[in-house]
């Protein structure tokens, strides 16, 4: 069985980056429809994974999405503390703010 998921993992990373190089061709052309339809099926594929997997991808995205508050609200505190604000502070340190809170979890 084990080997049978890994297979269905292997054949569907394949299909993620098939997928992502064609969503890459069509945002770099302006191409909103097939951008769209692209990221559908990245989409698509990720929840056939998590279903092979055994993983409810509701419960996964609600995680992923508390952990990302959770950790923007540690950035908004660090940045508060050096009293720049987040528009005031550069993206490379915004970068090493997020870096060094997710190190910390």
């Amino acid at each position: 069985m084990k080997y049978v998921v890994l297979l269905i993992i292997v054949a569907v990373a394949f299909f993620f980056m098939r997928n992502a190089n064609n969503s890459k061709v069509a945002i770099k052309n302006n191409d909103q429809d097939n951008a769209e339809e692209e990221l559908g099926d990245l989409l698509f594929t990720i929840i056939n994974v998590s279903r092979h997997l055994n993983i409810d991808a509701n419960e996964a995205l609600a995680r992923a999405n508390n952990k990302f508050v959770s950790r923007f609200h540690s950035m908004e505190k660090e940045v508060a503390t050096s009293q720049k604000g987040l528009e005031n502070t550069s993206l490379e340190e915004l970068e090493k703010i997020w870096s060094k809170i997710k190190n910390n979890e």
